[in-house]
Formats: structure tokens, sequence, C-alpha cells
């Protein structure tokens, strides 16, 4: 056998083994969190065990049907807030979680269920609220503790509801005007 046809070979067989090991694979890109609002129900759960409050968590799972421009296969009515319960002094609760920074997700036209079911409970002198962290569910609830206590029940429905977030975008001009 020629020397030419040898190393040939060799190479032939280099090349196949270095194919059967194992690959180096590339470094794994670290996942975002797909769930922040999750977390933000965790955290809020968390503060209002301390304040021993009881509440349980709402998930309204539903499956969009383009073809019947609803939502199908849903286990709790649209609009159901994140958290419902009752505080220490049987005080209704009603928590709508969003994630860090989207309190504005609340305004969309999709989530007006959600505006009327938290709005409802606060006329309804329930304490009801839309937070992204334990910190301003803490917040709000502390100052409208004090309101509730020192003022009327009015002024504490309107300071819950002026602790809903603003919608950021310009009202639709009204057909009407």
């Amino acid at each position: 056998m020629s020397d030419d046809f040898k190393r040939r070979i060799r190479k032939a067989v280099e090349n196949f083994h270095e194919k059967q090991l194992p690959q180096k694979k590339p470094a794994k890109r670290k996942k975002k969190n797909k769930q922040p609002e999750k977390e933000v129900v965790k955290a809020c759960l968390k503060w209002a065990v301390k304040m021993g409050w009881e509440l349980q968590v709402y998930e309204a799972k539903a499956t969009y049907n383009r073809h019947s421009g609803r939502y199908t296969s849903q286990t709790m009515n649209p609009g159901t807030p994140d958290i419902q319960g009752v505080n220490n002094e049987g005080i209704f609760i009603a928590i709508e979680c969003k994630a860090p920074g989207r309190l504005s997700t609340f305004n969309r036209e999709k989530n007006y269920r959600q505006q009327e079911y938290i709005k409802r409970t606060i006329r309804m002198n329930g304490f009801a609220c839309v937070v992204d962290s334990a910190e301003l569910l803490d917040k709000i609830f502390k100052k409208w503790t004090i309101i509730k206590k020192t003022q009327n029940s009015q002024e504490a429905q309107e300071y819950l509801n002026s602790m809903l977030p603003i919608s950021t975008k310009a009202p639709s001009p009204s057909p009407f005007a």
C-alpha cells in the first residue's frame, strides 16, 4: 500500500471519530422570566399572610377561539382579579396584579371586565386595587386604612379610584361630539 493511500484512510478514520464524539454545546442563553406577574402575585400573598388576611389566587385561564370571536373553556368569569378574599376585619379584598412596570395594561379595552369588577368592589366599600409590587399594595392599603378611619367611606372610595392606573393613551374622540 502506498503512503498516500494510508494517509487518506487515517484521515477518514479520524474524521469519523471526531463526528462520533459528543459535540460541545453552545452556552445557553439566560431565560427571561416569562411570567413576571406570578412573582408579583407571590409577593402580594406573602405580604397578605403577614397581615393575617385570607386570600386565594384565581386564574382565569381561557382559550380564545378566532372563528367564534370569543373565549371558550374558561374556568373563571372574565374580569375576575388575580387575588380575592377577606382581611382580618371581614372586608372583601380584590387585587389585580400586573407585571412590574405594566400597570397601564389594566386600561386596555379588552380588560374592561377587570376594570368594572375592581370599580364595583370599590363602590361596595371593599378594598380593590391594581398593583405591580407588594410595596405598592402596602402603600395603598395603609393610606386607605387611615382615610377610612379618619374620614368617611366616600373619601376612601375616592382614594382607591384615584390609585387605579391612568391610561397613557389619549381618549378616542366621541362620534357624538
